[in-house]
């Protein structure tokens, strides 16, 4: 296989893994929709609604600032030196 093969098959394996990470994120945002409009039929907006919220609101954010600020700083770096 020459180099511009090489190429060609690395810029379809790039474009093919970012289109299915974009459809896990498109999922993800689905599924959240469809949480957060089970939970307000079931809870609305009620004390036990407020109690839920606030239990999961810290978890959340450090999930946020631990696990997903590090990923991205050290992936993307990585991915410039490939294209």
């Amino acid at each position: 296989m020459n180099s511009e093969n090489k190429t060609t098959a690395s810029a379809s394996n790039s474009r093919r893994f970012a289109f299915l990470i974009g459809a896990g994120i498109f999922l993800s945002r689905v599924a959240g929709l469809i949480r957060d409009r089970v939970f307000a039929h079931y809870f609305g907006n009620s004390d036990a609604a407020d109690v839920f919220k606030a239990a999961f609101r810290i978890p959340n954010f450090l999930q946020n600032l631990f696990g997903e600020g590090v990923l991205s700083a050290s992936f993307i770096p990585d991915r410039k030196s490939v294209v």
